[in-house]
Protein backbone atom coordinates (compact mmCIF):
# COMPACT_ATOMS: atom_id res chain seq x y z
CA UNK A 1 0.00 0.00 0.00
CA UNK A 2 2.61 2.62 1.20
CA UNK A 3 4.79 1.25 -1.97
CA UNK A 4 1.90 2.23 -4.56
CA UNK A 5 0.97 5.46 -2.88
CA UNK A 6 4.40 6.54 -3.17
CA UNK A 7 4.14 5.45 -7.16
CA UNK A 8 1.05 8.07 -7.00
CA UNK A 9 2.75 10.85 -5.48
CA UNK A 10 5.82 10.54 -7.87
CA UNK A 11 3.27 9.95 -10.89
CA UNK A 12 1.82 13.65 -9.76
CA UNK A 13 4.89 15.46 -9.42
CA UNK A 14 5.88 14.44 -12.56
CA UNK A 15 2.75 15.67 -14.01
CA UNK A 16 2.82 18.73 -12.22
CA UNK A 17 6.14 19.50 -13.67
CA UNK A 18 5.10 18.38 -17.49
CA UNK A 19 2.95 22.12 -17.13
CA UNK A 20 3.00 25.71 -15.39
CA UNK A 21 -0.72 27.27 -15.15
CA UNK A 22 -2.24 24.05 -16.92
CA UNK A 23 -0.67 24.58 -20.00
CA UNK A 24 1.02 22.11 -21.57
CA UNK A 25 4.02 21.83 -24.86
CA UNK A 26 2.57 23.12 -27.85
CA UNK A 27 3.34 23.70 -31.35
CA UNK A 28 1.70 26.81 -33.29
CA UNK A 29 1.48 27.93 -37.04
CA UNK A 30 0.27 31.27 -38.48
CA UNK A 31 -0.57 32.83 -41.50
CA UNK A 32 0.21 36.44 -41.85
CA UNK A 33 -1.37 39.21 -43.62
CA UNK A 34 -0.52 43.20 -43.89
CA UNK A 35 -3.60 45.03 -45.71
CA UNK A 36 -5.72 41.81 -46.26
CA UNK A 37 -2.55 40.39 -48.21
CA UNK A 38 -1.23 37.33 -47.12
CA UNK A 39 2.76 37.65 -47.01
CA UNK A 40 4.19 34.93 -45.34
CA UNK A 41 4.15 31.96 -42.24
CA UNK A 42 5.09 31.51 -38.86
CA UNK A 43 5.45 28.76 -36.47
CA UNK A 44 6.60 28.49 -33.01
CA UNK A 45 7.31 25.53 -30.40
CA UNK A 46 6.86 26.06 -26.73
CA UNK A 47 8.53 23.20 -24.97
CA UNK A 48 9.77 22.05 -20.96
CA UNK A 49 13.22 22.29 -20.17
CA UNK A 50 14.94 21.49 -16.58
CA UNK A 51 15.20 24.96 -15.86
CA UNK A 52 11.50 26.15 -16.89
CA UNK A 53 10.34 26.36 -20.84
CA UNK A 54 11.88 27.09 -24.64
CA UNK A 55 10.12 29.17 -26.78
CA UNK A 56 11.95 28.52 -30.39
CA UNK A 57 10.73 29.04 -34.24
CA UNK A 58 10.76 31.10 -37.44
CA UNK A 59 8.91 33.33 -39.21
CA UNK A 60 9.17 33.84 -43.34
CA UNK A 61 7.86 36.93 -45.09
CA UNK A 62 7.66 38.39 -48.57
CA UNK A 63 8.14 42.19 -48.36
CA UNK A 64 8.72 43.81 -51.87
CA UNK A 65 9.64 40.07 -53.57
CA UNK A 66 12.04 39.26 -51.65
CA UNK A 67 11.51 36.63 -48.94
CA UNK A 68 13.31 37.80 -45.23
CA UNK A 69 13.66 35.00 -42.65
CA UNK A 70 14.13 34.86 -39.27
CA UNK A 71 15.49 32.60 -36.72
CA UNK A 72 14.70 32.70 -32.60
CA UNK A 73 15.56 30.52 -29.22
CA UNK A 74 14.07 31.98 -25.89
CA UNK A 75 15.14 30.45 -22.78
CA UNK A 76 12.35 31.14 -20.39
CA UNK A 77 11.67 30.43 -16.15
CA UNK A 78 8.91 28.15 -14.83
CA UNK A 79 6.65 31.65 -15.02
CA UNK A 80 7.51 32.37 -18.61
CA UNK A 81 9.65 35.11 -17.81
CA UNK A 82 13.20 36.03 -19.97
CA UNK A 83 16.18 34.36 -19.00
CA UNK A 84 18.09 34.90 -22.94
CA UNK A 85 16.54 35.58 -26.13
CA UNK A 86 18.80 35.06 -29.46
CA UNK A 87 17.36 36.03 -32.66
CA UNK A 88 19.10 36.23 -36.47
CA UNK A 89 17.59 37.36 -39.76
CA UNK A 90 19.91 37.48 -42.52
CA UNK A 91 23.22 38.22 -41.32
CA UNK A 92 21.98 40.78 -38.27
CA UNK A 93 21.29 38.55 -34.83
CA UNK A 94 20.48 40.14 -31.66
CA UNK A 95 20.74 39.21 -28.41
CA UNK A 96 19.47 39.59 -24.58
CA UNK A 97 20.16 37.82 -21.49
CA UNK A 98 18.66 39.05 -18.27
CA UNK A 99 20.81 38.33 -14.75
CA UNK A 100 20.09 40.06 -11.80
CA UNK A 101 17.78 42.69 -12.51
CA UNK A 102 19.89 43.71 -15.38
CA UNK A 103 19.54 43.25 -18.85
CA UNK A 104 22.53 42.75 -21.33
CA UNK A 105 21.52 43.58 -25.49
CA UNK A 106 24.24 43.04 -27.71
CA UNK A 107 23.73 43.40 -31.38
CA UNK A 108 26.37 40.99 -34.32
CA UNK A 109 27.52 38.91 -31.87
CA UNK A 110 29.49 42.13 -30.56
CA UNK A 111 31.68 41.59 -27.32
CA UNK A 112 30.06 45.52 -26.62
CA UNK A 113 26.89 45.23 -24.57
CA UNK A 114 24.31 47.60 -23.46
CA UNK A 115 23.04 46.97 -20.01
CA UNK A 116 19.92 48.30 -18.09
CA UNK A 117 18.55 48.13 -15.04
CA UNK A 118 15.01 45.81 -14.49
CA UNK A 119 13.54 45.93 -10.89
CA UNK A 120 11.96 42.34 -11.81
CA UNK A 121 12.85 39.88 -14.35
CA UNK A 122 10.28 41.11 -17.45
CA UNK A 123 8.54 39.04 -19.91
CA UNK A 124 10.30 39.38 -23.29
CA UNK A 125 7.88 40.81 -26.36
CA UNK A 126 9.49 41.06 -29.73
CA UNK A 127 6.27 43.54 -30.92
CA UNK A 128 6.18 41.19 -34.25
CA UNK A 129 6.77 37.41 -32.86
CA UNK A 130 4.15 34.96 -32.74
CA UNK A 131 5.42 32.98 -30.45
CA UNK A 132 5.89 35.82 -28.17
CA UNK A 133 2.39 36.93 -28.54
CA UNK A 134 1.22 33.50 -27.45
CA UNK A 135 3.29 32.94 -24.35
CA UNK A 136 1.79 36.69 -23.31
CA UNK A 137 -1.89 35.55 -23.82
CA UNK A 138 -1.46 32.15 -22.09
CA UNK A 139 -0.11 34.60 -18.44
CA UNK A 140 -3.66 36.57 -19.06
CA UNK A 141 -6.50 34.99 -16.28
CA UNK A 142 -9.47 35.87 -18.96
CA UNK A 143 -12.16 35.13 -16.58
CA UNK A 144 -10.95 38.52 -14.92
CA UNK A 145 -12.36 41.33 -16.55
CA UNK A 146 -9.73 44.35 -15.14
CA UNK A 147 -7.03 45.00 -16.36
CA UNK A 148 -3.76 43.15 -15.67
CA UNK A 149 -0.53 44.12 -15.93
CA UNK A 150 2.66 42.38 -17.47
CA UNK A 151 6.61 44.00 -16.85
CA UNK A 152 7.95 43.40 -20.72
CA UNK A 153 11.01 44.07 -22.47
CA UNK A 154 10.03 45.38 -25.81
CA UNK A 155 12.58 43.72 -28.83
CA UNK A 156 15.63 46.54 -28.75
CA UNK A 157 13.61 48.54 -26.14
CA UNK A 158 16.14 50.75 -23.72
CA UNK A 159 13.50 49.65 -20.99
CA UNK A 160 10.90 47.28 -19.73
CA UNK A 161 7.22 49.17 -20.04
CA UNK A 162 4.00 47.56 -18.39
CA UNK A 163 1.67 46.36 -20.70
CA UNK A 164 -2.16 45.87 -20.18
CA UNK A 165 -3.87 43.08 -20.84
CA UNK A 166 -7.71 43.46 -20.06
CA UNK A 167 -9.91 40.25 -21.36
CA UNK A 168 -13.31 41.76 -22.67
CA UNK A 169 -15.72 39.71 -25.17
CA UNK A 170 -16.07 36.00 -26.38
CA UNK A 171 -16.65 36.14 -30.26
CA UNK A 172 -16.94 33.48 -32.72
CA UNK A 173 -13.63 32.49 -34.69
CA UNK A 174 -13.84 29.46 -37.23
CA UNK A 175 -17.04 28.91 -35.57
CA UNK A 176 -15.88 28.13 -32.24
CA UNK A 177 -16.56 30.40 -29.34
CA UNK A 178 -12.75 32.32 -28.49
CA UNK A 179 -12.00 35.10 -25.87
CA UNK A 180 -10.82 38.50 -27.17
CA UNK A 181 -7.93 40.22 -25.27
CA UNK A 182 -6.96 44.04 -25.75
CA UNK A 183 -2.98 44.73 -25.25
CA UNK A 184 -1.96 48.43 -24.61
CA UNK A 185 1.42 50.00 -23.69
CA UNK A 186 3.20 52.90 -24.94
CA UNK A 187 2.57 52.50 -29.44
CA UNK A 188 1.56 48.84 -28.96
CA UNK A 189 -1.95 47.91 -29.04
CA UNK A 190 -3.14 44.17 -30.18
CA UNK A 191 -5.94 42.09 -29.77
CA UNK A 192 -5.27 38.05 -29.15
CA UNK A 193 -8.28 35.51 -29.62
CA UNK A 194 -7.79 32.37 -27.29
CA UNK A 195 -9.29 29.11 -26.23
CA UNK A 196 -11.08 29.69 -23.00
CA UNK A 197 -9.38 26.12 -22.17
CA UNK A 198 -5.89 26.54 -23.05
CA UNK A 199 -4.96 29.85 -23.67
CA UNK A 200 -4.03 28.60 -27.05
CA UNK A 201 -3.82 32.10 -29.33
CA UNK A 202 -6.04 31.77 -32.42
CA UNK A 203 -6.08 34.78 -33.65
CA UNK A 204 -3.84 38.21 -33.60
CA UNK A 205 -4.29 41.48 -35.04
CA UNK A 206 -2.69 45.06 -34.51
CA UNK A 207 -5.02 47.11 -36.05
CA UNK A 208 -2.23 50.14 -36.20
CA UNK A 209 -0.06 47.83 -38.33
CA UNK A 210 -2.70 46.45 -40.62
CA UNK A 211 -1.44 42.98 -39.51
CA UNK A 212 -3.33 39.99 -38.72
CA UNK A 213 -1.81 36.61 -38.00
CA UNK A 214 -4.23 33.56 -38.20
CA UNK A 215 -3.34 29.77 -36.15
CA UNK A 216 -3.70 26.85 -39.02
CA UNK A 217 -3.73 23.86 -37.25
CA UNK A 218 -1.48 22.13 -40.94
CA UNK A 219 1.63 24.54 -40.71
CA UNK A 220 1.39 26.16 -44.49
CA UNK A 221 4.06 25.12 -47.03
CA UNK A 222 7.35 27.61 -47.64
CA UNK A 223 7.17 27.09 -51.04
CA UNK A 224 3.28 29.15 -51.23
CA UNK A 225 5.66 32.18 -50.15
CA UNK A 226 9.06 31.33 -51.69
CA UNK A 227 7.74 30.81 -54.94
CA UNK A 228 5.56 34.06 -55.28
CA UNK A 229 9.05 35.62 -54.31
CA UNK A 230 11.00 33.37 -57.13
CA UNK A 231 8.93 33.61 -59.98
CA UNK A 232 9.09 37.34 -60.44
CA UNK A 233 12.72 37.42 -59.63
CA UNK A 234 13.45 34.74 -62.02
CA UNK A 235 11.13 36.48 -64.89
CA UNK A 236 13.11 39.56 -64.16
CA UNK A 237 16.32 38.19 -64.66
CA UNK A 238 16.31 36.60 -68.03
CA UNK A 239 16.77 38.48 -71.29
CA UNK A 240 13.32 39.59 -72.81
CA UNK A 241 14.41 37.62 -75.92
CA UNK A 242 14.07 34.64 -74.33
CA UNK A 243 10.80 34.84 -73.99
CA UNK A 244 9.90 35.54 -77.19
CA UNK A 245 6.83 32.82 -77.84
CA UNK A 246 7.03 31.54 -74.16
CA UNK A 247 4.24 33.43 -73.13
CA UNK A 248 1.05 31.43 -71.87
CA UNK A 249 -1.65 31.33 -73.56
CA UNK A 250 -3.60 30.77 -70.63
CA UNK A 251 -3.51 32.47 -67.03
CA UNK A 252 -3.42 29.67 -64.63
CA UNK A 253 -4.05 30.95 -61.12
CA UNK A 254 -3.30 28.32 -58.94
CA UNK A 255 -0.08 26.49 -60.70
CA UNK A 256 1.03 24.59 -57.44
CA UNK A 257 -2.29 22.72 -57.71
CA UNK A 258 -2.18 22.08 -61.26
CA UNK A 259 -1.28 18.00 -62.05
CA UNK A 260 -2.24 17.74 -65.62
CA UNK A 261 -1.41 19.92 -68.43
CA UNK A 262 -1.70 19.03 -72.16
CA UNK A 263 0.15 21.08 -74.55
CA UNK A 264 1.39 21.93 -78.37
CA UNK A 265 5.28 22.82 -78.17
CA UNK A 266 7.73 23.63 -80.12
CA UNK A 267 11.05 24.46 -78.73
CA UNK A 268 14.79 24.03 -79.47
CA UNK A 269 16.73 22.64 -76.79
CA UNK A 270 20.06 21.27 -76.36
CA UNK A 271 21.42 19.01 -73.92
CA UNK A 272 20.60 15.39 -73.42
CA UNK A 273 17.08 14.97 -74.30
CA UNK A 274 14.83 13.30 -71.73
CA UNK A 275 11.31 14.11 -72.59
CA UNK A 276 9.67 10.77 -72.01
CA UNK A 277 9.33 9.61 -68.44
CA UNK A 278 6.84 8.00 -66.12
CA UNK A 279 4.75 11.36 -65.61
CA UNK A 280 5.54 12.71 -69.15
CA UNK A 281 4.61 11.71 -72.90
CA UNK A 282 5.44 12.99 -75.55
CA UNK A 283 3.66 12.55 -78.66
CA UNK A 284 6.25 14.63 -81.82
CA UNK A 285 8.57 15.05 -84.35
CA UNK A 286 11.94 13.36 -84.52
CA UNK A 287 14.25 16.71 -84.57
CA UNK A 288 17.85 16.88 -83.95
CA UNK A 289 17.93 19.03 -80.80
CA UNK A 290 14.05 20.32 -80.57
CA UNK A 291 10.88 18.72 -80.15
CA UNK A 292 7.39 19.71 -81.57
CA UNK A 293 4.51 17.78 -80.95
CA UNK A 294 1.81 17.37 -78.18
CA UNK A 295 2.95 16.81 -74.39
CA UNK A 296 0.86 15.91 -71.82
CA UNK A 297 2.08 15.78 -68.03
CA UNK A 298 0.22 13.41 -65.52
CA UNK A 299 1.57 13.47 -62.06
CA UNK A 300 -0.29 13.12 -58.42
CA UNK A 301 0.36 13.83 -55.12
CA UNK A 302 2.98 11.59 -53.52
CA UNK A 303 3.15 10.79 -49.51
CA UNK A 304 5.95 8.68 -49.53
CA UNK A 305 4.25 4.91 -49.88
CA UNK A 306 6.95 2.32 -50.81
CA UNK A 307 9.53 4.91 -50.12
CA UNK A 308 13.09 2.58 -49.46
CA UNK A 309 14.72 2.94 -45.79
CA UNK A 310 18.13 4.41 -46.54
CA UNK A 311 20.27 1.71 -44.84
CA UNK A 312 18.23 -0.91 -47.37
CA UNK A 313 20.59 1.64 -50.63
CA UNK A 314 23.48 -0.56 -50.82
CA UNK A 315 20.94 -3.17 -52.45
CA UNK A 316 20.35 -1.00 -55.07
CA UNK A 317 20.58 -2.10 -58.89
CA UNK A 318 23.41 -1.64 -60.25
CA UNK A 319 22.51 0.76 -63.15
CA UNK A 320 21.92 3.37 -60.03
CA UNK A 321 25.36 3.61 -58.90
CA UNK A 322 26.14 6.29 -62.13
CA UNK A 323 23.41 8.37 -60.13
CA UNK A 324 25.32 8.10 -56.42
CA UNK A 325 28.54 9.79 -57.41
CA UNK A 326 30.28 12.86 -57.35
CA UNK A 327 31.43 14.85 -60.12
CA UNK A 328 32.88 18.18 -60.96
CA UNK A 329 29.93 19.77 -60.60
CA UNK A 330 28.00 17.88 -58.34
CA UNK A 331 30.42 18.40 -54.70
CA UNK A 332 28.97 15.11 -53.14
CA UNK A 333 32.49 15.27 -50.85
CA UNK A 334 31.89 19.02 -50.14
CA UNK A 335 33.09 19.59 -45.96
CA UNK A 336 30.20 22.25 -46.20
CA UNK A 337 27.75 19.41 -47.69
CA UNK A 338 28.84 16.76 -45.00
CA UNK A 339 27.85 19.54 -42.19
CA UNK A 340 24.67 20.06 -43.71
CA UNK A 341 23.62 16.26 -43.90
CA UNK A 342 24.54 16.18 -40.19
CA UNK A 343 21.34 18.21 -39.74
CA UNK A 344 18.82 16.29 -41.93
CA UNK A 345 16.68 13.97 -40.85
CA UNK A 346 15.02 10.93 -42.22
CA UNK A 347 14.93 7.15 -42.13
CA UNK A 348 13.61 6.75 -45.65
CA UNK A 349 14.62 8.04 -48.58
CA UNK A 350 11.89 10.50 -49.23
CA UNK A 351 11.57 11.96 -45.50
CA UNK A 352 15.16 12.85 -45.87
CA UNK A 353 14.72 13.93 -49.61
CA UNK A 354 11.85 16.56 -48.64
CA UNK A 355 13.98 17.77 -45.55
CA UNK A 356 16.88 18.87 -48.06
CA UNK A 357 14.74 19.90 -50.69
CA UNK A 358 13.22 22.39 -48.76
CA UNK A 359 16.40 23.39 -47.08
CA UNK A 360 17.56 24.30 -50.37
CA UNK A 361 14.95 26.31 -51.51
CA UNK A 362 14.40 28.06 -47.68
CA UNK A 363 18.08 29.16 -47.15
CA UNK A 364 19.85 29.03 -51.04
CA UNK A 365 18.63 33.12 -51.88
CA UNK A 366 18.04 33.43 -55.60
CA UNK A 367 21.03 34.68 -57.74
CA UNK A 368 20.59 34.13 -61.28
CA UNK A 369 24.57 34.18 -62.51
CA UNK A 370 25.87 31.95 -59.91
CA UNK A 371 25.85 28.46 -61.40
CA UNK A 372 27.94 26.62 -59.21
CA UNK A 373 27.06 24.27 -56.58
CA UNK A 374 30.11 24.43 -54.75
CA UNK A 375 29.92 28.49 -54.07
CA UNK A 376 25.78 27.91 -53.78
CA UNK A 377 26.57 26.07 -50.09
CA UNK A 378 29.42 29.06 -48.95
CA UNK A 379 27.59 31.81 -49.93
CA UNK A 380 23.88 30.39 -49.55
CA UNK A 381 22.85 32.19 -53.00
CA UNK A 382 22.23 30.91 -56.27
CA UNK A 383 20.33 29.94 -59.61
CA UNK A 384 18.06 27.19 -60.32
CA UNK A 385 20.78 25.27 -61.74
CA UNK A 386 23.31 25.73 -58.88
CA UNK A 387 20.45 24.69 -56.41
CA UNK A 388 19.70 21.54 -58.56
CA UNK A 389 22.88 20.65 -58.10
CA UNK A 390 23.80 21.02 -54.44
CA UNK A 391 20.77 19.28 -53.67
CA UNK A 392 22.28 16.45 -55.89
CA UNK A 393 25.21 16.47 -53.80
CA UNK A 394 23.31 16.54 -50.40
CA UNK A 395 21.46 13.21 -51.38
CA UNK A 396 23.62 11.84 -53.40
CA UNK A 397 26.18 11.89 -50.14
CA UNK A 398 23.29 9.90 -48.27
CA UNK A 399 23.37 7.79 -51.02
CA UNK A 400 20.30 8.30 -52.67
CA UNK A 401 19.99 8.07 -56.35
CA UNK A 402 19.37 11.44 -57.96
CA UNK A 403 20.05 13.48 -61.63
CA UNK A 404 19.49 17.56 -61.89
CA UNK A 405 17.05 17.82 -65.27
CA UNK A 406 15.62 20.53 -66.48
CA UNK A 407 12.98 21.93 -69.24
CA UNK A 408 10.55 24.72 -68.83
CA UNK A 409 8.15 26.17 -65.34
CA UNK A 410 5.28 28.16 -65.76
CA UNK A 411 6.28 31.61 -63.71
CA UNK A 412 3.83 34.91 -63.84
CA UNK A 413 2.39 33.71 -66.99
CA UNK A 414 5.54 32.79 -68.89
CA UNK A 415 7.09 29.45 -69.60
CA UNK A 416 10.72 29.99 -68.62
CA UNK A 417 13.86 27.91 -68.65
CA UNK A 418 14.76 26.24 -65.44
CA UNK A 419 16.16 23.36 -63.79
CA UNK A 420 15.49 20.48 -60.93
CA UNK A 421 15.90 17.36 -59.51
CA UNK A 422 14.86 13.53 -59.72
CA UNK A 423 15.27 11.28 -57.06
CA UNK A 424 14.56 7.35 -57.11
CA UNK A 425 12.77 6.66 -54.19
CA UNK A 426 12.77 2.60 -54.17
CA UNK A 427 11.86 0.36 -56.78
CA UNK A 428 7.94 0.30 -56.23
CA UNK A 429 8.31 4.19 -56.32
CA UNK A 430 10.91 4.80 -58.95
CA UNK A 431 11.71 7.72 -59.73
CA UNK A 432 9.84 11.36 -58.61
CA UNK A 433 10.82 15.47 -59.38
CA UNK A 434 11.49 17.87 -56.42
CA UNK A 435 12.06 21.43 -56.96
CA UNK A 436 14.77 22.75 -54.82
CA UNK A 437 13.95 26.34 -55.82
CA UNK A 438 10.33 26.05 -55.09
CA UNK A 439 10.34 23.78 -52.50
CA UNK A 440 7.93 21.07 -54.50
CA UNK A 441 8.06 17.88 -53.65
CA UNK A 442 5.11 15.86 -52.32
CA UNK A 443 2.79 18.30 -54.34
CA UNK A 444 4.64 19.08 -57.30
CA UNK A 445 3.22 20.93 -60.30
CA UNK A 446 2.09 19.34 -63.84
CA UNK A 447 3.41 22.60 -65.30
CA UNK A 448 7.46 21.29 -65.24
CA UNK A 449 8.14 20.43 -68.76
CA UNK A 450 11.01 18.05 -68.39
CA UNK A 451 13.31 18.81 -71.52
CA UNK A 452 16.90 17.03 -70.85
CA UNK A 453 18.86 15.70 -67.89
CA UNK A 454 21.98 17.18 -66.62
CA UNK A 455 22.99 20.43 -68.28
CA UNK A 456 21.21 22.15 -71.45
CA UNK A 457 19.93 25.48 -72.62
CA UNK A 458 16.38 25.72 -73.90
CA UNK A 459 15.85 28.05 -77.02
CA UNK A 460 13.13 30.09 -78.36
CA UNK A 461 9.87 28.89 -78.96
CA UNK A 462 6.48 28.36 -78.63
CA UNK A 463 4.19 26.60 -76.35
CA UNK A 464 0.55 26.39 -76.39
CA UNK A 465 -1.90 24.93 -73.38
CA UNK A 466 -4.43 22.67 -74.46
CA UNK A 467 -5.88 21.98 -71.22
CA UNK A 468 -5.00 21.79 -67.61
CA UNK A 469 -6.86 20.12 -64.47
CA UNK A 470 -6.17 20.77 -60.82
Amino acid sequence: MQKSFLIFLIFISLLLAQTYQGFPPEVGCFTIEIEGKEIGIAKYALQLTEDGWVNFGWEMRLDNETVNKTHYKTDLTPEMKLINYYSIAGEDSFNIKYADNWAEVSLNNEEKVKSMSCSEQPFILDVMNIGHWAIISKMVKINIGHPQYFTVLPNRGKTTIDLMATPTILEKIDDQMRKKIEFEADKILTYIWVDTTNSRAYRIEMPEKKFVATYNPECPDTMEVVIKSFGKKMEESLELRRLSGMKSNKEIKKPLSVRYLKANIEVPFFGNAHTDIAWQKLVSKKEIGAIAGTIAVDISEYKGKQSWKISQLPEKPKVLEQFTVATEDIPVNNERVEILIENLKGIKTWEFTQNANRWVADNIKFDPNQNDAKIAVEILSGSPQAKAKLLCAILRKKGIPCRTVGGLYYFNGFFLPHYWVEVWIGPAAGWRPVDPSTGEDRKFSALHITLFEGDGEVGEGNLEIIKYKY
